[in-house]
């Protein structure tokens, strides 16, 4: 059986590939620059730059996609999120599976280019699709596509200092890679929301520090209105387009993401233990594709 994974030199790409080897089946990875997968050596792996290859594919997983980013204007998130998920759907001969965010079943209070592009991409795939929606992933990371949750936990690691923000903390979901993969490999025609549990930035670090067997280091802690308006600032001098619906970090972190917990979903606890042995170990999180090679 043969998979083709576009998007494949990215966080959840490389875990997929893994996955996807490990289970026997022959794997196409297409990326942007090649060079980025040149530590994955397998015989039943090729990796390809530009379009998807004319042979036959049981299966498809489209994981390209434009992430949100203040520089990009709406009509570059219109190609990469939407016409190049219809094209690649189009393209596909068997099963085709593609992996969204759970942002797009949320409403939004600020007018955003990326999150309609998202939305309209679930149409633009059309219905035959296996449509993946995950929340905020984590997991071990490689140092060529390094996952932002588990840097920050890299980070508390490292620093003897941590910042927080005052007031109350809204919770996000966060789910283990491994359950996005899984889902990905199984889920059916269809929307399936992947997620895990809701948790705020305060439970996030005191499970990092847990797993690590750590005292949790010193927090400073900003006043809410003092970040906020600091984020917004930088924003008006980086030039940043607030009104194609950017919002700054600090702005992201506040923002309650709140979704029903997948059934059988990794406990967020055991996940955290997990990518924190990863760090520990040396090994960058590479725990999944050393088997690769």
């Amino acid at each position: 059986m043969t998979v083709i994974v576009t998007g494949a030199s990215g966080f959840l790409g490389r875990h997929l590939i893994a996955h996807e080897l490990a289970a026997g089946r022959e794997v196409i990875a297409m990326t942007r620059d090649a060079k980025r997968l040149d530590d994955l050596r397998h015989p039943r792996l090729r990796v390809v730059e530009g379009t998807i290859p004319a042979e036959s594919a049981e299966t498809v997983v489209h994981l390209a996609a434009q992430r949100n980013m203040p520089t990009r204007s709406a009509a570059s998130f219109h190609a990469a999120n939407v016409e190049l998920a219809r094209n690649v759907a189009r393209a596909a001969k068997g099963r085709f599976v593609y992996v969204s965010t759970a942002l797009a079943l949320a409403s939004h209070d600020v007018p955003s280019a990326y999150i309609a592009s998202r939305k309209e991409a679930l149409d633009a795939v059309g219905s035959d699709a296996a449509i993946i929606l995950p929340s905020i992933i984590f997991g071990p990371d490689h140092p060529r596509a390094p996952n932002r949750i588990t840097r920050h936990m890299r980070g508390l690691l490292r620093r003897p200092l941590r910042i927080g923000i005052g007031g109350k903390q809204e919770p996000r979901n966060m789910v283990y890679v491994d359950d996005v993969v899984r889902a990905i490999a199984h889920a059916p025609v269809g929307r399936t929301l992947v997620a895990g549990e809701n948790v705020t930035q305060e439970r996030l670090e005191s499970e990092v520090y847990a797993a690590a067997g750590r005292k949790p280091a010193t927090r400073i802690v900003l006043p809410r209105f003092a970040a906020l308006a600091a984020t917004k600032t930088i924003d008006t001098i980086l030039g940043y387009d607030r009104a194609s619906g950017w919002t700054s970090r600090a702005e992201t972190l506040l923002a309650p993401w709140i979704f029903e917990p997948s059934r059988d979903a990794t406990p967020f606890a055991e996940g955290v233990r997990r990518t924190v042995a990863a760090l520990q170990s040396d090994r960058g999180g590479a725990e999944d594709w050393i088997r690769v090679q």
